[in-house]
C-alpha cells in the first residue's frame, strides 16, 4: 500500500517538522490540486481523497477533474467539503472562497464573489461535467465524523468509469 498525502503548504510542514523534531509517517508532497495529472498521471491512483481543501484552491472544478485524471477506472473520489456557503460568510479571497451546495445529489460550485456581480461564469453543475468519465452522488448526511466549526460537513462519492475528462485550465475561474 503506498500513500501518497499531498498540500500546497507542504514545505511549510517540512519545515515546522523540521523545527520541532518531527517524523510524520508520510511526509506531504507539494502539490496543487490544479497540478495532480502532470505530477502523477493518468491512472495513477485507486482512491483519491479530500477533505475540507477543495474550498482552499485556485479552480475547484479543475481540481475535480484533475482527480478523475489520476483514478485508476474504478476507483474512487471523496470529497469532504466544509459546510454549504461558507463562502458566503467569510472573505471572498483566499481560503472558502467557494461555496458548495448539493442540489439532488449533484455538487455544484459557486464563487460568492462573481455571482454577486451577477455572472453567472460562476455557477458550476460538477456532477455533469464529470458525467461522461465518473458517476457522482453527493449526500447531505455527514461523511464519517468530520465536523468543522460544530457544522457537519457534506460527502461526494465520485467513481471513475472509463475515459479521462478534458481539464478545464482554458476556462478561467479562479
Amino acid at each position: 500500500l503506498e500513500l501518497v498525502l499531498t498540500d500546497p503548504l507542504a514545505d511549510e510542514y517540512a519545515e515546522l517538522f523540521r523545527k520541532h523534531k518531527l517524523q510524520p509517517p508520510v511526509i506531504p508532497r507539494r502539490v496543487m490540486a490544479e497540478e495532480s495529472l502532470a505530477t502523477f498521471g493518468e491512472d495513477y491512483f485507486d482512491l483519491v481523497v479530500s477533505q475540507n481543501a477543495l474550498d482552499h484552491s485556485v479552480n475547484p472544478v479543475d481540481a475535480v477533474l484533475q482527480a478523475v485524471h489520476v483514478l485508476r477506472p474504478n476507483g474512487t473520489f471523496v470529497l469532504i467539503v466544509h459546510p454549504l456557503e461558507r463562502g458566503s460568510r467569510e472573505t471572498p479571497i483566499g481560503l472558502h472562497r467557494w461555496n458548495f451546495a448539493n442540489v439532488n445529489g449533484s455538487l455544484w460550485v459557486h464563487e460568492p464573489a462573481s455571482r454577486k456581480l451577477g455572472t453567472q461564469e460562476s455557477l458550476f453543475n460538477v456532477a455533469r461535467l464529470v458525467a461522461p468519465y465518473a458517476d457522482m452522488h453527493c449526500e447531505g448526511a455527514p461523511c464519517g465524523s468530520s465536523v468543522l466549526d460544530g457544522i457537519t460537513n457534506g460527502c461526494c462519492a465520485l467513481r471513475a468509469t472509463t475515459g479521462s475528462p478534458p481539464c478545464l485550465k482554458s476556462r478561467n475561474i479562479g
